[in-house]
């Protein structure tokens, strides 16, 4: 949003003080004018900084990723699990400090050799413990998915009867692959 020029009347040649020793009508509405143009500059100003403030929280979330790759699936018998370990969200190149997140979930009742993205949402960028989400379909758990998507990565649970399966975690932006 761009602000207009800052200026304010002259006082050139101006009667600030009447001879009853209190100010003048035109005095007044200029003083009046004043304020209300500095009012206003300062709002414009608040809403400048907060627009940039938040348009680096949405910087730092795009460009967020795990530490590691903290997914593993799992044969639980009668369907797959996937368990998601503790892992730090890394906010790269910005004012937002890397968050621990220790105790997540472990998601239960999945398919059996199925490719899971899992995701969670976070407008914050400070909740420890989000809830989780898998989904088959890649795109619904990329980050500009939703609003605060943040992407854990992705896992294919084993088939019935098979070994455990890790998973990748989200990247670095420039990388080509997940983790």
């Amino acid at each position: 949003m761009a602000s207009q020029p800052f200026k304010l009347d002259r006082l050139s040649r101006f009667q600030i003080v009447g001879r009853d020793g209190q100010p003048t009508q035109a005095f007044q509405r200029l003083w009046q004018k004043l304020c209300e143009t500095i009012e206003a500059q300062e709002a414009t100003q608040d809403q400048a900084i907060a627009d940039i403030l938040a348009a680096r929280k949405e910087d730092a979330r795009t460009a967020s990723y795990t530490s590691t790759a903290p997914l593993t699936a799992t044969d639980a018998g009668s369907d797959a699990s996937i368990v998601i370990a503790n892992h730090t969200r890394i906010y790269p190149g910005s004012d937002i400090a890397d968050l621990a997140l220790t105790g997540i979930a472990t998601l239960t009742g999945l398919a059996f050799s199925t490719e899971y993205w899992l995701y969670y949402d976070d407008t914050t960028l400070a909740n420890a413990t989000p809830v989780v989400h898998a989904t088959t379909v890649e795109a619904t758990a990329q980050v500009g998915a939703a609003a605060g998507r943040h992407l854990l990565g992705k896992v294919t649970t084993p088939a019935n009867g098979g070994a455990d399966v890790p998973g990748g975690g989200s990247i670095p932006p420039g990388y080509d692959s997940i983790l």
